[in-house]
């Protein structure tokens, strides 16, 4: 049993793999006044005011959203496929289809655009549901003290960001949202999850993705440029 105010060493050379103990502390060790963290005390010992998922659900949720995001950002193959073949059905008498030395190219351009087409609708479609899921879970975040066996916010700020796994999927590293860093596009997203942010910013324009944890408490003034990282957490210690 490891106790606190209590110093050990872990090492291969310990008698029988047991710590070796150096010192022990002042204060003896009385677990009676062991004080729990809001979250132990929300999660283990069921003292949250309200009602508080329990693991297996959440284990669910979790599986079933990565299984439902790998689904999803495997449409565009099939899409694609299902388009090539509708095309060939109804234009088959074109000479577009018929064998010929550019037959390939006019496969290969077509899957191509029906790769760009699909794959912009659903990054498109993902937003929305990041920013429709954002007002339904959360809603207005607003300054304050919010912890996690007094108020549930700690908890749909989690479910949140479990039902936006999809939001970092299908486009390789940094998701979606890597790819639209320092455009204007960036901007009327962060702008629609809530953040004030005035006219001719840019927001990461090094490329690298940041972190904006809370968007309603974000203020950027006009003309203001983000280069390499904005990283701003809850401005009161919510845990």
């Amino acid at each position: 049993m490891i106790l606190p105010n209590i110093t050990y060493l872990f090492t291969h050379r310990s008698d029988n793999g047991e710590p070796i103990c150096f010192g022990r502390g002042e204060k003896e060790f009385d677990e009676k006044n062991i004080k729990s963290s809001p979250f132990g005390r929300a999660f283990y010992e069921g003292k949250a005011n309200y009602w508080v998922f329990p693991y297996w659900l959440i284990v669910t949720s979790n599986i079933t959203i990565a299984a439902v995001s790998a689904a999803y950002w495997s449409i565009g193959p099939v899409t694609a496929a299902v388009l090539l073949r509708h095309l060939h059905l109804t234009l088959g008498h074109q000479n577009i289809f018929r064998p010929a030395w550019y037959r390939e190219g006019v496969l290969y351009g077509l899957i191509v655009v029906c790769f760009i087409i699909v794959l912009n609708l659903q990054a498109f479609l993902v937003i929305l549901w990041a920013i429709a899921t954002k007002w339904l879970v959360i809603g207005e975040r607003r300054e304050g003290r919010y912890e996690w066996d007094k108020s549930d916010y700690c908890q749909r700020w989690q479910l949140h960001l479990s039902l936006c796994r999809l939001l970092y999927k299908g486009f390789g590293a940094g998701g979606i949202l890597g790819y639209i860093n320092g455009s204007a596009y960036i901007v009327w997203f962060y702008r629609a999850l809530g953040a004030t942010i005035g006219k001719n910013c840019a927001l990461f324009a090094g490329g690298v993705s940041g972190l904006m944890t809370e968007p309603d408490l974000v203020e950027v003034s006009r003309c203001s440029v983000y280069a390499v990282e904005l990283c701003l957490y809850p401005c009161s210690d919510w845990r």
